[in-house]
């Protein structure tokens, strides 16, 4: 059951040299053709190589421009104390207003009766909550 495999195949031989065998021919005629095509034009060939170098400088100039260069803006110093302490002073504004709205709407909520006027007041104090409430959402 565990015999050795013999085999009559040459150690040296390697997959690469087996494809290199094989396809040898499809790649040699082409490559005969070019290299006798570069000794018989040399001159050619050489216009050829000084065309494409200064095409890809015309190109590289003229066609393909550089976007325009960007003016840097001046950065504008800025007092981050004096900016969150500004902002904390309307978040507290804010605040006390809510407050004292809130308590004002309380007050109207447990009266029994509403008249005209404290129906009016309701809905705009009401109003100002929302108005207060949407810059910090």
């Amino acid at each position: 059951m565990f015999r050795k495999i013999r085999s009559n195949r040459d150690p040296h031989d390697t997959l690469l040299k087996e494809l290199r065998k094989e396809f040898r021919p499809y790649f040699e005629h082409p490559g005969n053709r070019i290299s006798q095509f570069t000794r018989l034009y040399p001159r050619f060939l050489f216009a050829i190589m000084v065309i494409a170098l200064a095409g890809s400088v015309v190109f590289s100039f003229m066609v393909f421009k550089r976007p325009a260069e960007v003016q840097k803006k001046t950065a504008v110093p800025m007092d981050p104390v004096g900016t969150g302490f500004s902002q904390i002073m309307a978040a507290s504004t804010a605040l006390q207003k809510t407050i004292s709205l809130k308590k004002r709407v309380d007050s109207l909520a447990h009266l029994k009766n509403l008249n005209k006027a404290d129906s009016l007041e309701l809905s705009n104090d009401l109003d100002s909550l929302k108005a207060i409430r949407q810059p910090f959402k």
